[in-house]
């Protein structure tokens, strides 16, 4: 019985192992032409353009507001330790 377990231990870390084997693609890395001070100077004149997407214009820009307790903590943490009376899930409040 031991024999039989140990051959399928080892068929299955076999199996495990080879799941892991993928195809190498090496893509090669091509050097740039540009200097990075022709890249910067392309970016600016992109930007003076208009070229390049707005990203606040498609999403709402991210204001961070303070939001007011409507309850105290101690108000809070005595709620926490009662039972609850139903299992509706973790809201304690009203």
């Amino acid at each position: 019985m031991n024999i039989r377990h140990l051959i399928t231990a080892a068929t299955a870390s076999m199996l495990a192992a080879s799941s892991f084997a993928t195809e190498y693609t090496n893509f090669p890395i091509e050097p740039s032409k540009l200097t990075r001070a022709q890249v910067l100077a392309e970016l600016e004149v992109a930007r003076a353009t208009g070229e390049l997407d707005d990203p606040s214009a498609e999403y709402a820009a991210f204001t961070h507001e303070e939001i007011a307790s409507t309850r105290h903590r101690a108000d809070a943490y005595a709620a926490s330790k009662r039972p609850r009376r139903s299992n509706t899930g973790n809201y304690v409040g009203g």
